[in-house]
């Protein structure tokens, strides 16, 4: 089932073009990976798609429902997980963390109480429940930000460099957190150039250059376009293209 769609889609800042024309579709519980050079347009993209920021030409569509100017739709349909996790985590303590959002979307006590304690148990994060956000590790801060956006039950997560300064277990960590969304059934957009962390488990591949959509497809078949638009080359094969089941 087609959850995602994007036709057309363009964005200028004043006089420069940001986006032009990005195109693609986007199954239901499917992983993808957003990829391309410095300024190519990746987190622009997600920002469009959550409402954020509203495109010039083009259509998005969630689940069927053309949402191109309802904003507020998009707000909801979608959650948005920022690189630096740092501007995400507000709470005194993990537990007010993941309680802010389902707070504010104005739900009763008992379900924010449901929600938080569901992505807390969901991420095994109830050990860190009186804890204050600045004393966890980087990977188990980006977890916490994670289970933030899910608490708030959003169609599609989107996740913005989300390995970005953290070390090999921190990365694991947030992998982990990764995959259990994709298996519960959520539909997930994960915006990285370090394709050699994760680019095994993802189920699509798209590559934006110069604003435009120069590949959308395979993840496998991705990789033969990555030299050519400033992507790094990984090494080895495919199928070792994950953190995921390595030692530490």
């Amino acid at each position: 089932m087609e959850i995602l769609r994007v036709e057309n889609l363009s964005f200028s800042a004043g006089e420069k073009t940001i986006l032009e024309n990005v195109s693609f579709s986007l199954e239901k519980g499917q992983l993808m990976a957003i990829c391309g050079p410095n300024g190519a347009g990746k987190s622009c993209l997600l920002r469009i798609l959550k409402g954020l920021q509203r495109p010039k030409e083009g259509r998005i569509f969630i689940e069927g429902e053309d949402c191109t100017r309802k904003e507020k739709t998009r707000l909801l349909k979608t959650g948005l997980v920022f690189q630096d996790a740092d501007v995400q985590t507000i709470g005194e303590t993990v537990e007010r963390d993941i309680s802010f959002g389902p707070e504010n979307l104005r739900l009763s006590k008992e379900e924010v109480r449901k929600a938080t304690e569901h992505v807390m148990e969901f991420f095994d994060l109830q050990p860190f429940r009186k804890r204050g956000p600045e004393t966890l590790s980087g990977g188990e801060r980006r977890k916490l930000v994670i289970a933030g956006v899910l608490a708030m039950d959003p169609e599609i997560v989107m996740l913005d460099e989300p390995f970005a300064n953290l070390d090999y277990r921190g990365v694991q960590t947030v992998l982990k957190a990764i995959v259990k969304l994709r298996e519960s059934g959520k539909t997930v957009l994960l915006v990285s150039h370090e394709v050699e962390k994760f680019l095994a488990l993802c189920d699509s591949t798209l590559i934006i250059n110069g604003g435009r959509t120069v590949f959308s497809g395979s993840s496998e078949e991705a990789v033969s376009h990555f030299k050519e638009n400033g992507i790094l080359q990984p090494r080895g094969a495919f199928k070792d293209l994950s953190y995921l089941e390595e030692e530490s």
